[in-house]
């Protein structure tokens, strides 16, 4: 089965994800009474935005890892499937956001 076909999208840029400028707080429950407040903006908010709407794959020119990793430190459990290309030496993965996280509200900005 083609990886895309299982809904996950494809980023080749940060373009290809939601661009909110403002932090926004977060309600992260990860199961029965594992519930966490974050707050985040920027790229990291773009990487929980995009994740909340689609799985994402991981093999992405944006160096989404990195996000993905900063997210995770913050109690965000992001799972990564992995595959094997055909010749079983090329690896990739999909990310896939496993917590309900709620977005609360924005937050002013100071210049």
């Amino acid at each position: 089965m083609n990886i895309f076909e299982k809904g996950a999208i494809r980023v080749n840029s940060w373009a290809d994800l939601p661009n909110p400028i403002a932090l926004m707080h977060y309600r992260v429950t990860n199961g029965p009474g594992e519930i966490s407040e974050i707050t985040v903006g920027k790229k990291e908010r773009s990487m929980l935005e995009g994740l909340r709407n689609n799985r994402i794959y991981a093999a992405s020119a944006a160096r989404l890892s990195h996000h993905v990793h900063l997210l995770r430190s913050k109690g965000v459990i992001v799972h990564t499937e992995r595959y094997y290309g055909e010749d079983q030496s090329t690896k990739f993965g999909i990310y896939n956001l496993v917590p309900e996280v709620i977005a609360h509200s924005e937050l002013e900005v100071s210049a």
